[in-house]
C-alpha cells in the first residue's frame, strides 16, 4: 500500500469516526473511493441531501458534481474567504536550466525574507516581478506585499523631499510613544526631586 493511499484511509476513518450509525451505513456501502472525495463535503446535516444526488452515479460522475458545485459556489472558480485562507498547492515541470534558474532565485530570496518557505520565498519574487515588469503595482502596494512576506513594518524615507514616502504612520506612532515615554520618565525624575 502506498502511503498517500494510507493517509486517505487515516483521514477517511477520523471523519467516518464523527458520523452517526446510519450515515456510517450508508458511507461504508459507498466504498472507500466515493467515500474519500465526499469526505469534504458530507456532514451530519447534508448527508440525507448528498444521499439523494449521488444516488446510482459512478464515481467520476460525483467528482464532476463537486466540481460543478465548488465553482457555482465559488463564483464560476473564483475564490471565496474559506478558500483565501488555506493554502494552494502548485507544481511545476522544468527544464534543467529553468530549474536552476528558481533554485537560485529562491536561495537569494531566502536571504531576503530570513524565510526558508518556499511559498513565502515564490511570493516575494512575483511581488518583485510585478512591481517592476507589470506596471499595475503601486509603491504602496509593493512595500506592504514586502512586509507581509518578511514579517516587519517598512519605512521608506525618500531623501530628495527630506520626507517619509511609507511607513508615516508608524514613525509617528513611535515618535508619539518616545515622547510619551520621556515625559513620565520627567515626572518620576521631578517627584524624586520633591
Amino acid at each position: 500500500m502506498h502511503i498517500r493511499k494510507a493517509q486517505y484511509l487515516v483521514q477517511l476513518q477520523k471523519w467516518f469516526a464523527t458520523l452517526p450509525p446510519n450515515i456510517q451505513q450508508w458511507i461504508r456501502g459507498l466504498g472507500w473511493g466515493k467515500a474519500k472525495i465526499l469526505m469534504r463535503v458530507v456532514t451530519v446535516e447534508n448527508a440525507a441531501e448528498w444521499r439523494k444526488k449521488i444516488e446510482g452515479k459512478t464515481l467520476h460522475q460525483i467528482e464532476e458534481m463537486l466540481k460543478e458545485a465548488k465553482q457555482v459556489t465559488t463564483g464560476d472558480g473564483g475564490s471565496t474567504e474559506a478558500d483565501d485562507s488555506k493554502p494552494k498547492k502548485m507544481s511545476f515541470s522544468l527544464f534543467k536550466a529553468q530549474y536552476d534558474n528558481v533554485e537560485t532565485a529562491l536561495e537569494k530570496a531566502k536571504d531576503m525574507a530570513e524565510s526558508d518557505k518556499p511559498g513565502h520565498l515564490l511570493d516575494l519574487i512575483c511581488t518583485e516581478f510585478l512591481a517592476t515588469n507589470a506596471g499595475n503595482m503601486t509603491v504602496e502596494d509593493y512595500l506592504g506585499a514586502v512586509e507581509r512576506i518578511i514579517g516587519c513594518k517598512v519605512i521608506a524615507y525618500n531623501e530628495e523631499t527630506d520626507e517619509v514616502d511609507y511607513g508615516a504612520e508608524l514613525v509617528d506612532r513611535l515618535r508619539e510613544e518616545a515622547e510619551a515615554a520621556e515625559e513620565a520618565e520627567k515626572e518620576v525624575d521631578g517627584a524624586t526631586i520633591q
